[in-house]
């Protein structure tokens, strides 16, 4: 859900996205993230030590761009202008120090499906903190995160068919990804299988809302408690028919987000 900024000339990024905010009459959220592949930057020639000053100064020039400031202080000023004032803006973050550039921007952030609830609320109240420390507002802040949701009508059928699917998915793209590591920092992908076990188990257990609506509210309502106030559903796992997804995403706009948005507050 977020380009990763750091390989990308911001300029034109900046152009893409005014032109995108104009295009849909103002309801752009644009969501950036820092990356963490070697691959992906070994691919465009950039030195993967580079990625924190590059995203550093690309969200400088976002943030000149969307105020109609020249950038830099005397470069050109980007056109054409978003329709939005500034556009929302997400920054996507697994560590702290991701929370802490986010917060000193106040900038919304995209919190990983990593983090369990506990882990979220630890974020939640850096990212307050940082804030607090840079003379940043951060009571409108909007606190998003990753959550895999699953609707269904029978408690049963979710824990017997949807959680094996949930289990084979996060197998296959935690390991694809590389997105474990050993104790020396290095990338992991198939080598350590009980780790990928264990690390899919983790997911399953503590950030996952699969179940009945009743299961489901209770487990997003739980976020909120954290200071979580915006969730990405992610509803397409591996192997559902399309009748069974709509039936889920039917389950989770009728009855699930109605009783969570309810006690959003205004």
């Amino acid at each position: 859900g977020c380009l990763l900024l750091p390989q990308h000339d911001p300029i034109r990024i900046a152009q893409g996205v005014a032109t995108l905010d104009q295009i849909s009459h103002g309801r752009l959220d644009f969501g950036v993230a820092l990356g963490y592949r070697d691959q992906e930057f070994d691919g465009l020639g950039i030195h993967r030590k580079e990625r924190a000053g590059r995203m550093e100064a690309a969200l400088d020039v976002l943030a000149d761009a969307a105020a109609g400031r020249p950038i830099n202080g005397d470069g050109p000023v980007i056109t054409p202008t978003p329709m939005q004032s500034p556009v929302p803006l997400w920054v996507a973050a697994v560590s702290d120090n991701a929370v802490k550039r986010a917060a000193r921007r106040g900038l919304n952030v995209l919190l990983s499906d990593a983090h369990d609830d506990r882990r979220a609320g630890e974020l939640v109240e850096l990212y307050h903190r940082t804030a607090q420390e840079h003379g940043v507002d951060s009571s409108d802040i909007r606190f998003g995160i990753l959550r895999y949701v699953w609707v269904d009508e029978s408690a049963a059928n979710a824990e017997k068919v949807v959680i094996p699917r949930l289990r084979s998915f996060l197998l296959e793209q935690l390991g694809g990804w590389r997105y474990l590591s050993d104790e020396e920092g290095n990338s992991l992908g198939f080598e350590q299988p009980e780790k990928l076990r264990k690390a899919a188990e983790g997911v399953i257990r503590n950030n996952a809302a699969i179940g009945t609506p009743e299961t489901v509210i209770r487990r997003l309502k739980s976020l909120e408690s954290v200071g979580v106030n915006f969730v990405v559903a992610r509803s397409h796992m591996v192997s559902e028919s399309p009748d069974d997804l709509y039936q889920a995403m039917s389950l989770l706009a009728n009855e699930v987000a109605p009783a969570v948005a309810s006690t959003r507050k205004a």
